[in-house]
């Protein structure tokens, strides 16, 4: 990082200018830390995650509201349908029940 001051070359992490001991601002320090190739991975990463949506769906509020949709998609169907299970009719096959063994019976037609 190059002091604006007298211009000499300091680490990147540094704090103060080695020569003048001019307090380097936030500022100075992140402008300097992104021309690094650290500062290019993050900016990528940052980048990616905003491409691939990972900001959006790994953010606990997508996750619950997810949940909360499969959740109530879920009672709205068994609410609707019932927790039984339905034998739907169909012309491949008759459905009988009988009262005395309290079975369904599927006999399937022959073509």
């Amino acid at each position: 990082m190059k002091c604006s001051k007298c211009k000499t070359d300091n680490a990147i992490k540094a704090n103060y200018c080695k020569k003048c001991a001019k307090k380097f601002t936030k500022k100075e320090k992140e402008k300097a830390y992104q021309k690094t190739i650290y500062g290019k991975i993050d900016l990528f990463e940052k980048w990616y995650n905003r491409f691939t949506l990972t900001v959006i769906l790994d953010h606990w509020i997508f996750k619950t509201l997810v949940i909360i949709f499969i959740l109530s998609f879920g009672i709205l169907f068994c609410l609707e349908n019932g927790t039984h299970l339905k034998i739907l009719g169909n012309d491949m096959y008759d459905i009988y029940y009988t009262k005395d063994n309290k079975a369904y019976y599927l006999i399937s037609k022959e073509n």
